[in-house]
Order: structure tokens, then C-alpha cells, then sequence
């Protein structure tokens, strides 16, 4: 029997054939006239008679009517070996037939059965089958007269062929005939929404560079026809632009119309499909308006964390991650906070160890330490410390050579130093030394930026580096500096002054690397015809650095003059700069005046004209600022607000304690006012005798 199959979903659907009528194809119409066609008995004579013996080829007049015998399918248990076979005949009596879309419909038939064989038979098949061959060179010469639904089917037998690693050597060919053939004659701007989507798809798929001329095209039919899209196939349209190679970008103009429509219908997407369009604007650096962004997080809310956990189904299905990650990677992209509603549904979600380990993988929770440190977003304790404990055990599993999210790569090392040190979140005892033991193995893989950002992460977290790890790098950065920055490969004057800052933070003498340190205040020496590139703080900061480390230490002496007097050009602007006043330093100085306290404020300027290497809020005692070892000149008090502290232990940051420790090396007695401490006082009787206790005046 004799009968058109055609597949839906995974159901094998008999129906009659129907030959359609055929139309005349004119610029612009999507018809097709059989007698405009490629004269395909070129290809049937380059086969070389392919047309087997005992083959039926009993096929109707219509150009999309393929008969084929349904005998050999059976149900889904069918044998594979079977669906070649029929994939092989439909293939074989297309070839028969002259029609440019029958060929299409005939190749996109047999994809559609063989892509229910596994992808090494099938990747074997599309190699030695002769019919395959055969289509494909026809299919080329018959481009030109196939409409665009005949040139999604051949683009879509071409994005699955490129997935299994089979692309037939006609690929360049095809493609840019199928992009002059949607040019010509507005082929595309009369297309429906639907096929402009898929045909998209196509090429995104295939990492294809469109020309720009197509760019152009699918630009202006997104601004014209914006509003005709089903919302379904318009996110898919924006995530199928976002990943196409070499796109230029939409206008923001088309972006906003987008916005609009998909915020309209927003219901009807899943929080995966609002995902793809939120990366697909953040990527062309537009920020959706508030009323728009509002309505997408509520949908995404909604979608996500309201889904049901059927029996058997594992907590990955139930709650798609990914379309979380690539939320997130959005936001940070476009650097804006989630909403607190978001956030406080996370946490609540992997509250538990349980929920955590079964919902995030290493690769997963890295990232989710270096998205919301680019939002700028303190999650909160519990999300931050689900991420470091799946990190933890990735640290301390046997986890190399794994793929996916289950590995961490080198480069995510430095971002989770560098992100746990941005939202000022203390890792737990052990997970930094580990994390640099395992960017030790794999430092050569790493840039001079990814080690230089990671040991400055160890400096700001207050966080010692295991002296082996802490050499390797050194030697690794030493290296980068016998290079030519121009080049790429040198160490960058602005990494360089980050690195001798983080090695001073981190007393890189105590763990036998002072050579190591000395060497690369000698590097930045050489430099010194290029220090105007950097900026003033950047040079107070290696002042500050150099200072202290002439303090502590009697082992360095390749710094450079200017940054052991602070005699570098712009220096007095610092000490000019007026500096914020709290509203607690304002009690604090209206206290001390009450209980009789002589103290100086913050300016930093010892009257004689010279600038203080750090100014502290407040300085306790007669006499000035200047400050030097041993002269017992009394006592700095910090007010430390809420930057100076860990989000999640409330204890100082490194960045604090070096504070603290200039101070000390100038000869200052400090005292830390925690505002967390001060803002429980009520009174001023508390006030008084807080103060009295902290400066041990009783």
C-alpha cells in the first residue's frame, strides 16, 4: 500500500497523498514551477545508476508527495537497520523525480527517520550512502528554484548533518546560494514569522556568518513584523540572533519593540525561554525598561520556583538551573541587581544541604559567585555558602577530566577569589588553599590578569596562600615579564602594581619569597618612563605598599625612589581631597569633646606641609600626625563602617587589617570602632563609657 507518512512528535501519522497544484514563482512568491527546475538528471547520471533493482519508485504527480511503503517502519521498536533502508529509498526516488521540492522534502524526510538511529550508525550512513551523495550535489544545482519552506527543510537536513559531524562537501556552496535565493526578490520579508525563525535557527546552528546584506534583511522584517511574531518564536528568534557568528547587532530602536511585545505576552514563556531573551539583550547592551524587566521577573518567578515535583522526576528537571545561570549572566552583563523577591526564592531553595548538592554542580556554583560579584548583589550568607560547600567537594574529589558542569576549569579560580573578595564573603577554613593548589597544576593555562586577580582575591579575603602555590605564581608572572606587553604576552604595568600591592598585603617575606617581591619592584622600576599611565590612587597605592614593606621588612631595595617618598606628581591632591564625614564620626567627635579628649581629624596634614602616608578618622593625643616608629605619639582611632567587614563572620577585611597595619608600622597605637557596635549604644551615658572603655582612659 502506497501511502504518505509524515512524523509528529515521535507518532508515525498515515495519511493519503495529496499531489498540490503547481504555482508559478515570481520575485517575491514563494511558489514553484517545476519547469524552472535544475535539470536533475544531471545528478541521477553523475550516481551512475543508483536506482536499485526491485526498488519501488511509484511516486504521484505532486512535487511534495513522496509515497514511500510504511511496511518497514512499524511502531517505535522498529529495527534500525530498517529506517536507513527507508530513509535510503525515499532518497533514491526523490532523485527520480524532477522538482527542486521534492528533493527538500525528501531529504528533510529521511533526516527526520534517521535521527532516530544512534548518531554513530547514522554519521556512518550519510558517509557511504550514494543516495545521500546524490541529493546533496542536487540539491546545490537546485537551490535557486526552491521556496522558502523548501529551503528551511534543506537548512534544517544541514544544521542536523554539522551536528553529527557529517557536513557534505557541498556546505559552503549550499549555504550561499540559500542566502542569495532569500535576497532575491524579498524572499524573506515575505516569509511568516514562524519560517523566518526556524531558517534562523538554521544558520545558528551551523555557526554560519550571514552576509550582511541577510543581516540587514532579518533586521528590518524584526522592526517591521515585530508584532506578528507568536512571543514563543520571537524569544526564539532573539536567543538564534545572540549566538549567530559574527552578528552585528540589533538596533535599540527593534530591541524596545521586542521588549514590549514579549512583556505583553510574557505568560506564555517559561523561565527558560525568558532566560535566552534576557542574555540575547544583555549581549546587545539593552536594558529592557523598569514595567517591562518587572513583568519578565514576576513570569520568571512564577515559572521557575512554582514548578511541581512529579514523582520520579529528579530536582534538575523540576527546576531548570540553567535557565537560572543564564539569568544571572544577564544581570551581570548588564550590571543590575536581581530583584530581592528572586534572591530571597534562591536562598530559600537551596537552603538546604540536600537541595544544594542534587541542584548545583561546581562549574554552576563558580559562576554564581562571579555573577552576583559582577552585580555588585550580596545574596546572602546561605547561597554563598551552598556555592563554596559545592566547591569544596569538587576540591576534594577526584574531579580532573570530568565535563560539563561537574568540572571547574583554571580560569573560574581567579574569579572566585576575586568574587568572594568583591561581595565580601569569607570561604570556609580550607577552600582557598585548595583552590590555589588546583590553579597551581593548571597556572600555565591561566593569563598573567586571571593569576594577578587571583592572589590580589587572597589579599582582600585576608586569606594566606600555601608558599608552594604562592611560588609557582610568582615564577609563572616572572616569566610575563620577560616577555613584550605589546605583544600580549608581557605582564601589564596595571597588573604589575596590583601584584606588589596583594604580595605586600599577603608579607610575601614571611613565606621565603622576598627575591620574588624585590624582583618585581625591580621590573616596575625599569618601568618608570610608563607610570603615567597610571593613575593617582594607583600610585598611592604602591606608595603605601612600599612604605610598609621598608617597615617590616629590610630585604627589599629595588623600589623606586618616588614611591618610597610619595614624591610622584599629584600626591598633594589626595591629601586636599575632602573626605566624607559619617554621621557616627560626628557623635564620635561631639562625645569626645564632652568628655575632654584631645584629638585631630582625618585631613592628614602634620602642619609642616608633608602628607601623611594614611590618614586615620581620628588621631588621640597632642601633638601632629606625621607618626614615626617608636615615638610613642598615641593613638589612632578607624570608625569602621559597614565596607570594612566580612557579610558573613562581621570580621575585618584584609584590606582593613593592612589598614591597620600602617598604621602600626608609623608608630600608631589603632583602635577599631565597629559601626555595628556603636550603632547598639542608645545614649550618651553608653556613648561615653564605650568610648572611655575603647581608649582605656579609666
Amino acid at each position: 500500500m502506497s501511502m504518505e507518512v509524515r512524523f509528529v512528535g515521535r507518532r508515525v501519522v498515515k495519511v493519503a497523498a495529496v499531489a498540490k497544484p503547481r504555482g508559478r514563482r515570481g520575485r517575491g512568491s514563494v511558489g514553484f514551477t517545476a519547469a524552472a527546475s535544475r535539470p536533475l538528471h544531471l545528478a541521477r547520471r553523475n550516481l551512475g545508476g543508483l536506482a536499485q533493482p526491485g526498488r519501488s519508485s511509484s511516486l504521484t504527480s505532486g512535487p511534495l508527495s513522496v509515497s514511500v511503503d510504511v511496511g518497514s517502519l512499524g511502531g517505535t521498536g522498529e529495527d534500525k537497520a530498517a529506517i536507513l533502508t527507508e530513509a535510503e529509498s525515499v532518497l533514491y526516488a526523490a532523485l527520480e523525480k524532477e522538482g527542486a521540492e521534492a528533493l527538500a522534502e525528501a531529504l528533510s524526510s529521511a533526516t527526520r527517520r534517521i535521527r532516530k538511529v544512534p548518531k554513530s550508525k547514522t554519521r556512518e550512513f550519510c558517509r557511504e550512502s550514494k543516495a545521500m551523495q546524490g541529493v546533496w550535489r542536487a540539491c546545490l544545482d537546485a537551490v535557486d528554484d526552491m521556496n522558502v519552506y523548501s529551503l528551511d527543510k534543506l537548512l534544517l537536513s544541514l544544521a542536523y548533518s554539522k551536528t553529527i559531524r557529517c557536513l557534505p562537501k557541498q556546505y559552503t556552496e549550499i549555504l550561499e546560494r540559500v542566502e542569495d535565493s532569500l535576497l532575491e526578490g524579498n524572499m524573506l520579508m515575505n516569509s511568516s514569522p514562524n519560517v523566518v525563525t526556524s531558517l534562523l535557527g538554521s544558520f545558528s546552528r551551523l555557526e554560519h556568518a550571514m552576509s550582511v546584506e541577510l543581516q540587514e534583511q532579518y533586521c528590518e522584517y524584526l522592526s517591521v513584523k515585530t508584532g506578528q511574531f507568536d512571543v514563543k518564536d520571537l524569544a526564539r528568534t532573539l536567543s538564534h540572533l545572540n549566538k549567530l557568528h559574527r552578528f552585528n547587532g540589533l538596533k535599540k530602536y527593534t530591541l524596545a519593540l521586542c521588549s514590549n511585545h514579549i512583556a505583553k505576552n510574557v505568560e506564555e514563556l517559561t523561565a527558560n525561554q525568558i532566560s535566552e531573551c534576557m542574555v540575547a539583550f544583555a549581549f546587545s547592551s539593552f536594558q529592557p525598561n523598569l514595567k517591562d524587566l518587572k513583568l519578565m521577573e514576576e513570569q520568571f518567578t512564577e515559572s521557575f520556583f512554582d514548578a511541581s515535583e512529579e514523582q520520579g522526576r529528579s530536582l534538575k528537571s523540576v527546576y531548570d538551573v540553567r535557565a537560572l545561570m543564564r539569568l544571572l549572566k544577564s544581570y551581570a552583563k548588564l550590571r543590575i541587581q536581581l530583584p530581592p523577591f528572586i534572591v530571597e526564592g534562591l536562598g530559600e531553595l537551596l537552603g538546604t544541604s540536600e537541595m544544594a548538592e542534587n541542584l548545583l554542580k561546581p562549574k554552576e556554583a563558580a559562576n554564581l559567585i562571579w555573577y552576583f560579584a559582577k552585580m555588585n548583589q550580596y545574596p546572602g550568607a546561605i547561597l554563598m555558602d551552598a556555592a563554596c560547600d559545592c566547591l569544596v567537594r569538587f576540591f576534594g574529589s577526584d574531579a580532573h577530566g570530568q565535563g560539563g558542569s561537574n568540572y571547574v576549569h583554571v580560569q573560574h579560580m581567579s574569579r572566585i577569589s576575586w568574587g568572594l573578595a568583591k561581595l565580601r564573603h569569607k570561604p570556609p577554613p580550607g577552600m582557598m588553599k585548595e583552590l590555589d593548589a588546583f590553579a597551581a597544576k593548571h597556572v600555565k593555562k591561566m593569563t598573567d590578569s586571571e593569576v594577578t586577580q587571583l592572589i590580589y582575591g587572597h589579599a582582600l579575603l585576608d586569606e594566606a596562600m600555601c608558599p608552594r602555590s604562592l611560588k609557582t605564581f610568582c615564577r609563572f608572572l616572572q616569566s610575563k615579564c620577560a616577555s613584550d606587553v605589546r605583544d600580549g604576552e608581557g605582564l601589564s604595568l596595571r597588573n604589575l602594581s596590583v601584584l606588589l600591592w596583594s604580595l605586600t598585603v599577603l608579607r610575601a617575606w614571611d613565606t621565603g619569597l622576598s627575591e620574588e617581591l624585590n624582583s618585581f619592584w625591580g621590573v616596575l622600576g625599569q618601568e618608570e618612563h610608563n607610570l603615567h599611565y597610571l593613575n593617582v590612587m594607583g600610585k598611592h597605592a604602591l606608595h603605601v605598599a612600599a612604605s610598609c614593606g621598608l617597615r617590616e621588612t629590610d630585604v627589599l631595595d629595588n623600589i623606586p625612589e618616588q614611591f618610597r617618598t610619595g614624591s610622584f606628581e599629584g600626591i598633594e591632591a589626595i591629601s586636599r581631597e575632602d573626605k566624607p564625614v559619617s554621621e557616627i564620626q560626628r557623635e564620635i567627635s561631639q562625645v569626645l569633646d564632652h568628655i575632654g579628649v584631645r584629638y585631630f581629624d582625618h585631613r592628614g596634614d602634620g602642619g609642616d606641609g608633608e602628607v601623611e602616608l594614611l590618614s586615620a578618622d581620628f588621631y588621640i593625643g597632642d601633638g601632629d600626625v606625621k607618626g614615626e616608629v617608636g615615638s610613642a605619639r598615641g593613638t589612632c582611632m578607624e570608625v569602621d563602617g559597614p565596607s570594612h567587614f566580612f557579610l558573613n563572620t562581621l570580621e575585618p577585611t584584609g584590606k582593613t587589617l593592612f589598614r591597620n597595619r600602617v598604621h602600626k608600622s608609623k608608630g600608631w597605637e589603632v583602635v577599631c570602632l565597629p559601626h555595628f557596635e556603636w550603632e547598639q549604644l542608645v545614649d550618651e551615658e553608653s556613648k561615653e563609657a564605650y568610648l572611655r572603655d575603647l581608649l582605656s582612659m579609666d
